[in-house]
C-alpha cells in the first residue's frame, strides 16, 4: 500500500503529469463547451445547414494548419530558451516571429480571396461572407497560436488553461447569439473569430513581463528546417481530423454528409481529450532533456494515463452509442450511432499518433515525418476511391490510422534503442 501511495505522490510531483492534468481539465471544459455549441447549432441550423457549418469549420482547420505548427514551434523554442534563462532571446523570438507571421498571413489571405469561387463550387456553399470570416479567423488564429505556444513553453499551464476556456466561452456566446439572430452559418463562424480575439488578448496580457522587459537588440535565427518538420507533422494530424469531413461533404448527399459530420464531431472528443497530454509533453521533455533527466520514463507514464483517458470514452461509444448520440444531438442524428464505435477507435489511433509525434519532436527525431506524409496522402487517395457510403469512409479512416499508429510505434522503439546504444557507447568511452 505504501508503494502505491509513493507512486501516486511521485506522479503528482511530476511536472509533465501535473501540466497534463491541468490542460486535461481545461480540455474537458472546452470539449463540453464545444459540443454544447455543436448541439445548439445542430438543433438551430438543421441537418443541411449544420453540414455546411462543419464543412466550413473543417476548412478553417486546413487553412490554419501553420497555426498549429506555430504553437508547437513556439513552445519548443521558448522552453529551450527558458531552461537556459535567456529572457532577452525569448522577447526577440516572440516579437520578430509575430511580425513575420503577420505579414505572411496577410499575403496568404489576399491570395485566398481569389480561391473563393473555386471553394464555392467544390463545397457547394455559396455564402461569400462565410469565406471572408474564415480569412479573418486565419489572421487572429496564427498570432494567438504563437502566444499560446509561449505560455506552453514557459509551462504556465494554468494561464494557458484559462485562455482555452475564455476562447470557448466567447465562441459559444457570440456564435449562438448571432445564429439565433438569423445569421446562420456566418454567425456561427463569427463566434470562432470572437473567441480567438479575446483569448489572444488574454495570452498577451499573461506574458507582459517578457514583452515589457528592456533589452539590447539581439540576433536570433529561426530553425526553418525544424519549423517545416513540425508543420508537416501538425498538418498530418489536422488533415486526419478534417479531410474526411470535407471529402464526405463533396462525395455524399447533404443528409449523409451531415450524419458523417456529427460522427466526426463525436469522435474528436476522444482525440481532444488526449491532445492536452501531447501539448504538455513538449516543454516538459525539452526541459528534462536539457537537464539530463530521464525523460523517457516520464513519457511512458503519461502514455499510460492517456490510454486510460481515451479508452474510457471509447467504451461509452461502443456499448452505449444510441444514448451518446441522443444526449448530444437528439433523434434527428440517430443514424450516427451505427458509426461512432468504429470511428472512435480510429480517433484512439490518432491520439497515440499525436502523442508519439509530440515526444519525437521534443527529442529532435524526424524520421516519423516520412510516415506522416505518406499516411495523409494515403488517406485522401483512398477516400477519393472508396466513398460510396458513410461506413466505407469510416473504414478507410480506421484502416489508415491503425497502420500509421503501428508504424509510428515501431519507429519510437527503433529510435529509443538507438538512443540507449549511444548512451552506452558514450559511457564506455568516458570510462
Amino acid at each position: 500500500m505504501n508503494r502505491i501511495f509513493k507512486k501516486i505522490n511521485s506522479l503528482k510531483s511530476n511536472t509533465l503529469i501535473r501540466g497534463s492534468a491541468i490542460l486535461f481539465s481545461a480540455t474537458m471544459i472546452v470539449n463540453f463547451g464545444t459540443y454544447l455549441f455543436q448541439l445548439i447549432l445542430g438543433n438551430l441550423l438543421g441537418t443541411t445547414e449544420y453540414g455546411n457549418f462543419v464543412a466550413l469549420a473543417s476548412l478553417t482547420y486546413v487553412i490554419t494548419l501553420p497555426a498549429t505548427a506555430l504553437q508547437v514551434f513556439s513552445a519548443k523554442n521558448i522552453s529551450d530558451l527558458a531552461s537556459r534563462n535567456e529572457k532577452d532571446r525569448m522577447k526577440y523570438f516572440i516579437i520578430h516571429l509575430s511580425k513575420i507571421v503577420f505579414l505572411i498571413t496577410i499575403a496568404i489571405g489576399i491570395l485566398m480571396i481569389f480561391l473563393i469561387p473555386s471553394l464555392k463550387e467544390f463545397l457547394r456553399i455559396e455564402s461569400s461572407s462565410s469565406y471572408l470570416i474564415i480569412l479573418a479567423y486565419l489572421l487572429f488564429m496564427t498570432e494567438k497560436s504563437i502566444l499560446f505556444g509561449v505560455l506552453l513553453g514557459l509551462e504556465k499551464y494554468k494561464k494557458l488553461a484559462i485562455a482555452y476556456v475564455i476562447e470557448i466561452l466567447f465562441r459559444l456566446f457570440i456564435g449562438t447569439l448571432l445564429v439565433t439572430q438569423g445569421f446562420k452559418t456566418p454567425g456561427a463562424l463569427a463566434g470562432l473569430v470572437a473567441g480567438s480575439i479575446v483569448s489572444l488578448l488574454y495570452a498577451l496580457f499573461s506574458i507582459k513581463e517578457i514583452i515589457k522587459e528592456k533589452i539590447e537588440e539581439i540576433k536570433i535565427s529561426f530553425d526553418i528546417k525544424e519549423f517545416f518538420t513540425i508543420l508537416l507533422v501538425s498538418s498530418a494530424i489536422n488533415i486526419f481530423l478534417i479531410a474526411d469531413v470535407i471529402l464526405a461533404k463533396h462525395y455524399l448527399t447533404d443528409h449523409e454528409s451531415g450524419i458523417y459530420a456529427s460522427t466526426s464531431i463525436l469522435g474528436r472528443v476522444i482525440f481532444f481529450l488526449s491532445a492536452s497530454i501531447g501539448n504538455a509533453i513538449i516543454p516538459a521533455t525539452v526541459k528534462a532533456k536539457n537537464k539530463g533527466s530521464n525523460y523517457e520514463s516520464n513519457f511512458v507514464s503519461v502514455l499510460m494515463v492517456a490510454t486510460l483517458a481515451v479508452a474510457s470514452v471509447l467504451l461509452l461509444y461502443v456499448f452505449f452509442p444510441e444514448f451518446m448520440v441522443r444526449l448530444l444531438y437528439g433523434d434527428s442524428f440517430k443514424e450516427t450511432a451505427k458509426y461512432i464505435g468504429k470511428f472512435g477507435l480510429a480517433m484512439v489511433m490518432l491520439s497515440f499518433i499525436n502523442i508519439f509525434h509530440s515526444y519525437l519532436i521534443a527529442i529532435n527525431k524526424r524520421g516519423h515525418v516520412v510516415v506522416a506524409t505518406i499516411a495523409i496522402v494515403a488517406q485522401i487517395f483512398l477516400i477519393s476511391q472508396y466513398h460510396s457510403s458513410i461506413g466505407e469512409i469510416v473504414n478507410v479512416q480506421l484502416g489508415v490510422l491503425s497502420v500509421t499508429a503501428g508504424l509510428i510505434f515501431g519507429y519510437w522503439i527503433f529510435a529509443s534503442k538507438i538512443q540507449k546504444d549511444q548512451k552506452i557507447r558514450s559511457t564506455q568511452s568516458f570510462c
